[in-house]
């Protein structure tokens, strides 16, 4: 288990906000854009956090990303409370631009909003694409790669990912 902090870090002045910060080892983080998060933000080791310079990212209450997780944010990411990330997901607002850029040329990307609901759980190894929105208290099982719209309480899985079935309330 890594090392962790509860506080923000000095030099990371746009993680601060409410309640507890912790970081894993090796965790990095490049906020240039727009970062608001609730209390309990839990980031662990060797996860990558990147918000661009025009990009929004906006995380609830309780959030959990997981050992070697990716979150790149170009446009809107949003991502509600009680949210558990597993290690090595993958999240992406972003995607290089093909036509009829040059293949030389992959400073060019095509954006769509990403928004996951609150009490979602995204098993590991997952791929969350662009436009991608997640209904409250979702499962994404592992090694999904998810597009498109989800209603609440889905259970999704698969490459392409699909509704498998829906949750039933508790």
């Amino acid at each position: 288990m890594g090392l962790r902090a509860t506080c923000a870090i000095a030099s990371s002045p746009k993680l601060r906000g409410p309640g507890r910060l912790i970081l894993g080892r090796s965790t990095r983080h490049e906020i240039n854009g727009d970062l608001q998060r609730g209390q309990d933000l839990q980031i662990a080791d060797h996860a990558y956090v990147f918000v661009h310079s025009s990009g929004s990212l906006k995380l609830g209450e309780n959030v959990y990303i997981g050992r070697g997780a990716i979150l790149t944010c170009f446009n809107n990411v949003e991502i509600g409370s009680n949210v558990r990330i597993a290690e090595r997901v993958s999240i992406h607002d972003e995607n290089h631009a093909y036509e009829p850029a040059p293949v030389a040329d992959r400073s060019l990307y095509t954006t769509k909003p990403v928004a996951i609901g609150s009490g979602v759980w995204i098993g590991a190894n997952s791929v969350i694409l662009p436009g991608t929105v997640i209904g409250d208290d979702s499962v994404v099982g592992a090694g999904s790669v998810v597009r498109g719209t989800f209603p609440a309480r889905s259970l999704i899985a698969g490459v392409p990912a699909r509704v498998v079935r829906e949750i039933a309330k508790a």
